[in-house]
């Protein structure tokens, strides 16, 4: 808790369980909980149209496609695997995040880009199964299939925009602004409008944490809102971390939407401009659901990955034995923040035995600061160790983890116990950095596919915010699948 906030926090609680009367109870109606799963809904609806719009060129083309074919090969329209590939494709360029709340242009791009990976797989397929693909069947493939997921994606947007009109899955919005900040436009509003916020109230900054809390609770029950919008994280951090414990007091979400924000989601490749959830209600039995299913997809792929990595297993471990003496795995108590329990965290050992003797004395060489503990060139690290930990194939033990329920494959990276002594004020952000441990640690995440080392803790624990409030299986695949070329390149890896 943070003091300047204690004593206001306590009475705005009091006030909210007596008064707290604007915002509607949570009703169990099949459209209300529609409503609050909006995004994942419209992921859904989308996958299912662009699949489609995929099927329906291609058995219309077929012919086209087909008639130059060897006598008895299979029909193209046959071939409903073809709209898996664009499905997947999407997947990766992130067509499906957040669908409801992207803006237009930045859907256009990504569905462009999906189709064009989407028509070379296809025309490779095709060439390596003897079809006889001739110019106008390929143009016919590369313009047809892209325009129709075009119009569907066009179709889609005024669809959204009609919605969004009449008020559905939009939220009832406070902001919170700095009085340095000019009056509010009409393109501002309808620019907050356009990601799901509806701008019910503006709340100035006034330099007294417990009076911006009052008049917060003021405008949120006056006006019904569901949602708090604060710019930046060091709003909560200089003595206003009493609006985490209002919104879990009082069930309104607190999103940080800031430049900041943006940019950490950028250098990731999400260009999500709704912001980042810090708190959020419960959201029904879907969020068990969720959690069976991820717990399902672990064990099952996780498995899998054993299997296949058995002999990259020997070989490791055979090189490793070779050039040092001591266990072929290092195991380490780790976790997601200071108050999470701890786990030990099992990897191929790349370090010589003795090296926890200079953990201290080398870290005045950090190469990252803070809560992270990173140097480029480790004295400590055996030969072999630069290489499987550049390929990041000393990973790979933690897929034990993961099958025992420890860790997922997709998750907040853990850090060594002893590494959240290091953390510096600015990094604790107001104790946004304990919401890490709201989900399962994670062999890969956002994190690491947007640089790891290159990024700080505090844009570390924003990525793993967004992640935790924005999860779905496909966002777990679209991490994975974007973790094999950051693994193959060793970006920000050592």
């Amino acid at each position: 808790m943070i003091p300047q906030a204690h004593a206001d926090l306590e009475s705005v609680k009091a006030a909210s369980v007596t008064s707290f009367t604007g915002v509607e109870p949570y009703a169990t109606g099949i459209l209300d909980l529609i409503e609050r799963n909006w995004q994942a809904v419209a992921a859904l609806l989308l996958m299912a149209i662009d699949a489609l719009a995929v099927w329906l060129p291609l058995t219309v083309a077929a012919p086209a496609l087909g008639g130059s074919q060897p006598r008895g090969a299979p029909a193209v329209a046959l071939d409903p695997y073809w709209s898996l590939v664009v499905v997947l494709c999407n997947v990766l360029v992130g067509v499906y995040r957040q669908p409801y709340t992207a803006t237009r242009s930045s859907q256009l791009r990504r569905t462009i880009k999906a189709c064009a990976a989407a028509c070379i797989v296809i025309l490779i397929d095709g060439r390596r199964r003897h079809w006889c693909i001739d110019a106008s069947a390929a143009a016919y493939l590369a313009i047809v299939i892209p325009g129709t997921l075009l119009l569907t994606r066009s179709c889609w947007a005024a669809v959204r925009a009609g919605l969004q009109a009449k008020g559905w899955a939009i939220d009832r919005t406070v902001v919170i602004r700095s009085r340095e900040e000019g009056a509010e436009t009409p393109e501002w509003l309808r620019g907050l409008r356009a990601v799901g916020y509806d701008v019910k109230a503006v709340v100035r900054v006034d330099g007294s944490p417990g009076g911006l809390l009052a008049e917060v609770d003021r405008q949120v029950r006056i006006t019904g809102a569901r949602c708090i919008l604060i710019p930046n994280a060091e709003l909560v951090a200089n003595g206003y971390g009493g609006l985490l414990q209002y919104g879990c007091a009082t069930g309104v979400t607190v999103k940080l939407q800031s430049v900041e924000v943006q940019g950490v989601l950028a250098r990731a490749g999400v260009h999500d401009v709704s912001g980042v959830t810090i708190t959020s209600p419960v959201r029904y039995r879907v969020s068990r659901v969720k959690r069976l299913l991820k717990r399902a997809v672990d064990v099952i792929a996780g498995l899998v990955l054993l299997v296949l990595a058995a002999p990259l297993f020997l070989l490791v471990g055979a090189a490793v034995k070779i050039e040092s003496r001591g266990p072929l795995f290092f195991r380490q108590r780790r976790s997601l923040s200071r108050t999470a329990p701890a786990f030990l965290c099992c990897k191929f050992r790349s370090m010589y035995c003795t090296s926890h003797r200079f953990r201290d004395e080398l870290r005045r060489t950090n190469g990252v600061g803070g809560a992270l503990f990173k140097i480029r060139v480790d004295p400590r690290v055996i030969r072999v160790g630069r290489l499987i930990r550049r390929l990041s194939i000393d990973e790979l033990p933690q897929l034990f983890n993961v099958i025992r329920g420890d860790m997922s494959l997709v998750g907040p990276r853990p850090l060594p116990v002893e590494d959240h002594g290091h953390l510096t004020e600015i990094e604790a952000m107001g104790g946004l950095c304990e919401l890490r441990a709201a989900a399962k640690p994670g062999i890969t995440g956002l994190w690491q596919i947007c640089g790891r080392s290159k990024l700080g803790y505090r844009e570390m624990v924003l990525l793993d915010l967004y992640y935790i409030h924005n999860h779905t299986i496909l966002l777990d695949l679209e991490i994975l699948l974007h973790t094999v070329p950051a693994v193959l390149i060793g970006r920000g890896a050592y």
